[in-house]
């Protein structure tokens, strides 16, 4: 394993120090190195699940916006059946009309 050798003030190597030193800054930059790549794989699996969130509800509402679709067409057609059968009633009430005018 690497370790950082420190000068002193005088220009001399300082090993003992430097090398506690400089493992203890390395465990610390693996710490959080470690960390780091905690939380990116933590935002990665949030993402991929929001992801999926997203792709369920698209899925969702492609699916009502057919099935509004289908519902207007039936309404549509209950409301063209009403107005043929009003019109199929509505001389039904005239009868003593219709006795006089034949």
């Amino acid at each position: 394993m690497s370790h950082v050798v420190q000068k002193d003030s005088f220009g001399g190597q300082n090993d003992g120090g430097a090398i506690a030193s400089g493992l203890q800054v390395q465990d610390n930059l693996l710490i959080d190195q470690n960390q780091w790549a905690t939380e990116v794989r933590k935002a990665d699996e949030r993402g991929e699940q929001l992801q999926q969130i997203v792709q369920d509800l698209t899925n969702k509402l492609n699916s009502e916006g057919q099935l509004t679709k289908e519902l207007v067409g039936k309404i549509k057609v209950r409301d063209e059946e009403i107005l043929r059968l009003h019109e199929l009633y509505m001389p039904a009430q005239n009868l003593d009309k219709l006795n006089i005018k034949f």
